[in-house]
């Protein structure tokens, strides 16, 4: 005769997700429990062994790994448990896909486009139509490549969140042929020295590895790394590739995003989750 044991819920506080806000209050990234209980493994695992490294690049063998939404749920989850100062620095030119704002404020406000229609309809109001052109090319220009070109400020690209010790810095729009110039440039090692004095702990947000040659140079910016793996999509033999690139940096770990297991419920009663 089989007994089975009835499984026990794990305590609130344990599967609690944590939502990102806005430094107003709107959502911008809720994290499951599952999610922040690994992350939570991660960070309390590189505090015993030592300390957390001050810069960490995070990166991955091929696109659409889930780089950026690791990123930001490890960047959540110190932010939110230690008293440390931490910030996210997108360095994907390539595919950016850091959230800065709401996802119900994804479209202009209805005043932009009566503003529009207005400038259609005025065709000899040649300062309208340019004032329009000039802001809708300034809003896409904002970030680290606004600093790197030196059109702004670190202060003024700097985006904060509802954690006050938790900012976040956008990659901003840079042309194909400015790209692999700016992953080696010297202005690009400064930023990264001058947010270091900022900050306790520095995330960066990498392309994926084995998509650009860019990719290596921009990792080589933190000082230790970790690897995220999408399970069962990442080819073994992809992942040795990624890996020996960025053998020069000390890796802490590897994170595997999407995992799933194919051991009934039941059985997975039985099995320690720590």
């Amino acid at each position: 005769m089989i007994l089975f044991r009835k499984q026990q819920k794990a305590p609130p506080d344990a599967e609690s997700a944590l939502t990102l806000r806005t430094a107003d209050g709107a959502p911008l990234y809720t994290f499951p429990g599952a999610v922040i209980n690994s992350m939570r493994h991660l960070e309390t695992t590189l505090m015993y062994k030592g300390a957390l490294p001050a810069r960490i690049a995070m990166v991955a063998a091929l696109r659409q790994e889930g780089v950026t939404y690791t990123t930001m749920a490890l960047a959540t989850t110190l932010a939110y448990d230690l008293d440390v100062r931490v910030c996210v620095v997108e360095l994907n030119w390539w595919s950016p896909g850091i959230k800065t704002q709401p996802s119900t404020e994804a479209e202009p406000p209805k005043s932009f486009w009566r503003k529009l229609r207005r400038a259609k309809s005025q065709p000899n109001d040649s300062s309208t139509r340019e004032s329009e052109a000039t802001a809708i090319q300034v809003s896409g220009t904002t970030g680290l490549a606004a600093v790197l070109m030196g059109n702004a400020t670190l202060d003024e690209v700097l985006i904060p969140t509802a954690l006050p010790n938790l900012m976040v810095l956008p990659a901003g729009d840079l042309l194909p042929a400015q790209r692999p110039a700016m992953a080696r440039h010297d202005m690009l090692k400064a930023c990264i020295k001058q947010l270091s004095r900022r900050f306790d702990h520095i995330l960066l947000d990498v392309p994926a590895i084995l998509g650009t040659s860019d990719a290596i140079a921009l990792a080589s910016l933190g000082t230790a790394c970790c690897i995220v793996i999408r399970q069962g999509v990442t080819p073994v033999s992809q992942v040795r590739r990624a890996l020996d690139d960025v053998k020069h940096l000390s890796m802490l770990g590897v994170v595997l995003n999407q995992a799933r297991m194919s051991l009934p419920n039941w059985v997975c009663a039985f099995i320690p989750q720590e």
